[in-house]
């Protein structure tokens, strides 16, 4: 991957912030300067009243004096305090305005099969890292660490100045000194980058064992199979090895705080013992009073520039991961072109299609090829695991091809933009979701604003709906779940299914994909379900999938899949007559449904 220099990434974050806010590299310099010359204030102010006390310049020069020093002091200091309160909220603000969006739309721009991938998952999560975890981590925390380096560089070497201006060998010793004290703190920092692997794996499991014990979905297994023990010891085991590596990794820091103490006592002993020796030679106690102060904050400038340091290494990395995120997510996907899909159903073909994903060798889809007329209701079934569903990612693009091709309308479906195809197609996976938010809008996907309010109320009614929308409180603006709203409704596992199906009915799609959506129903109920999907979408191509052979008896063309390869293919009558895979299974599931009636039946 590409590698991003600190003042690449800083020019790139600064452009993007500066977008919202059109002071923000303006206050970011005043920030640095008046970071740097305000603690010279303070250094300065002391000395300068001895100077005049030394000078016996009377009580109302001192008194003048102090007035405007102090007066400059605070004024210094509200312009100071103004552009960091300013800076800070418009830092935190665009990134919130700007970034953040940015990274939302890169996810959901992001060409689907690439954002399966693990490694793009993995990048996904570090770069989620830099743009929500904190206001100083990540994306701001960068800008922020960069001002701090450059306000503590700027003060050292400012203070370094005016000390050799005193003696050149004394700003020589002061500036070896600080090279040994930052020689050390490189060699634990290296320590550290070298373990950080092993300690983060460590703490992925600490994170991961810590959690079971307030999983609800894992209580009953730690309760019956008694587990409390074996997870502490898992835990404990884990702390212990996390604490050793913490442990090497605090000694060498520890060596690190030694030497500073070392050579922090050596530079102030040499320091001092020189001023003292100026003092007893006719040197002023004010610029005496003066030059300890610039000593003792030459030693504050270092300190705080080696915690910048280190924060803007560790923040440099996640911006890094950011924006090889970014590149990843606006690949374009150069298997599509840009024509457009009729508003007809659509026929399929699959042409001696194949399929595996980048880092695996097994094909999921095998030399596959069939069509599918338009307006035609096909069925995809088989055991778990028999390509199915990949079957059907091909079929709408959220796929493409290893091998082969597939024509949609007799066309190349690279002819097609994917934005094309996404438009006339509506799916409905076994893991569909229900926003949080009203049922009009959970239908539409819209805000109310844009939405066809009657053309909602008409699919909530062609979807049986309309009953259960009438008995609540609020109508269609009733909202789902209690994220946001505490008098929000939870739907059963039929009526989630009906809006759904409402939502698919409300886009009008011409092809419609339902992958297993009713797999938590029972078979009785997912029949009816399909049989009413069937008969509300006429106006399309249907693809179904589900792994109970019953409830897609109506379907034209049923496909029986195995291992990647469509081993049976015809109605259902006739697949039972052949007595092959498709039929033996069908029986073998009929006599489990009929053994679950005759229990139901003993039992009433």
């Amino acid at each position: 991957m590409k590698k991003y220099g600190i003042f690449s990434n800083l020019k790139m974050i600064m452009n993007s912030l500066s977008a919202h806010s059109s002071h923000m590299k303006l206050y970011f310099g005043m920030q640095i300067l008046t970071g740097i010359l305000f603690p010279l204030l303070g250094v300065y102010i002391p000395g300068r009243i001895v100077t005049i006390l030394e000078n016996g310049e009377g009580i109302g020069s001192l008194a003048m004096n102090c007035v405007v020093l102090f007066l400059l002091y605070g004024l210094f200091a509200f312009v100071k305090d103004y552009f960091q309160e300013y800076n800070h909220f418009d830092v935190i603000w665009s990134r919130l305005s700007g970034m953040n969006i940015e990274f939302e739309e890169a996810c959901m721009h992001m060409d689907f099969e690439t954002y399966e991938k693990t490694e793009s998952q993995v990048l996904l999560n570090k770069a989620n890292l830099g743009v929500y975890r904190g206001d100083y981590y990540g994306i701001s925390g960068f800008v922020f660490d960069f001002r701090d380096t450059l306000i503590n560089l700027g003060g050292l070497l400012l203070y370094l100045l005016l000390v050799s201006g005193l003696t050149w060998w004394l700003g020589a010793i002061l500036l070896g000194l600080s090279f040994v004290q930052y020689g050390v703190y490189c060699w634990a920092k290296r320590y550290e980058a070298r373990n950080k692997d092993a300690q983060s794996y460590l703490n992925r499991q600490l994170n991961y064992l810590s959690h079971l014990s307030s999983r609800v979905d894992v209580g009953k297994d730690v309760r019956l199979y008694h587990l409390k023990d074996w997870v502490n010891q898992c835990y404990q085991q884990t702390l212990k090895k996390y604490q050793i590596g913490a442990t090497r990794e605090r000694s060498h820091y520890f060596v690190y705080d030694l030497v500073c103490i070392f050579v922090e006592g050596l530079r102030d002993g040499v320091c001092y013992l020189y001023l003292i020796y100026l003092l007893t030679q006719g040197f002023d106690v004010g610029s005496f009073i003066f030059f300890i102060g610039l000593v003792r904050g030459f030693g504050s400038w270092f300190t705080q520039l080696s915690d910048a340091l280190a924060k803007l290494s560790r923040d440099q990395l996640i911006v890094q991961d950011y924006r090889h995120f970014l590149d990843e997510a606006v690949k374009p996907n150069t298997f599509f072109g840009s024509g457009s899909l009729e508003d007809v159903p659509v026929s399929i073909r699959f042409d001696h299609v194949s399929f595996r994903y980048h880092e695996d060798e097994r094909w999921i889809l095998d030399d596959v090829s069939f069509s599918v007329k338009a307006g035609e209701r096909l069925a995809l079934v088989g055991l778990n695991g028999a390509g199915k569903t990949t079957l059907v990612k091909l079929a709408c693009g959220l796929y493409t091809p290893t091998k082969g091709m597939i024509y949609l309308n007799d066309k190349p479906m690279s002819d097609y933009s994917q934005e094309a195809i996404f438009e006339k197609t509506a799916a409905l996976f076994q893991d569909s979701f229900l926003l949080a938010l009203t049922i009009e809008e959970n239908v539409a996907l819209q805000t109310r604003e844009t939405m066809d309010h009657d053309r909602v109320m008409d699919c909530l009614d062609r979807a049986g709906l309309a009953p259960v929308i009438a008995r609540l409180p609020q109508k269609e603006k009733t909202y789902l779940f209690k994220d946001i709203q505490k008098d929000g409704v939870q739907l059963s596992g039929g009526q989630r299914q009906s809006l759904l199906l409402a939502r698919a009915l409300y886009k009008n799609p011409r092809f419609l994909i339902l992958d297993e959506p009713t797999a938590a129903l029972d078979a009785l109920a997912e029949n009816e379900m399909y049989e009413k999907y069937a008969s509300l979408t006429r106006d399309c191509t249907t693809i179904f999938i589900s792994h109970r052979l019953a409830s897609t008896r109506f379907c034209e063309e049923i496909f029986y899949l195995e291992n990647g390869k469509i081993i049976e293919s015809s109605s259902h009558d006739e697949l039972m007559a052949k007595q092959g895979a498709y039929a033996h299974l069908f029986e073998v599931q009929s006599h489990y449904y009929e053994e679950g009636e005759t229990d139901e039946t003993a039992m009433l």
